[in-house]
C-alpha cells in the first residue's frame, strides 16, 4: 500500500485529548487512544443492515458536533 493507514495512525497521536473525534471506516483499522471518540462503520455493497454508506454516515456525524472527522 501507499502507507495511508500508517500515516493516519501517526497523525492521530497528535490530536489533543479534549477534542471530539468521529471516525468513519469500512473496516476497523484505526486505533484512537483519545477517550472522546465515536467509531462509525459502513459495509461495501448491500451487506449492512442499515444500508448506510460513507455519505450518509458523514451527514449523520455532522450532527454529533465533532472537532475532527476521520474518513
Amino acid at each position: 500500500g501507499s502507507g495511508k493507514t500508517t500515516l493516519s495512525k501517526a497523525l492521530i497521536k497528535h490530536i489533543p485529548e479534549h477534542e471530539r473525534i468521529i471516525s468513519i471506516e469500512d473496516t476497523p483499522e484505526l486505533i484512537i487512544p483519545q477517550p472522546n471518540h465515536v467509531r462509525l462503520f459502513y459495509s461495501n455493497g448491500a451487506q449492512g443492515l442499515s444500508g448506510a454508506g460513507p455519505k450518509e454516515l458523514l451527514e449523520s456525524c455532522l450532527r454529533m458536533r465533532p472537532d475532527r472527522i476521520l474518513l
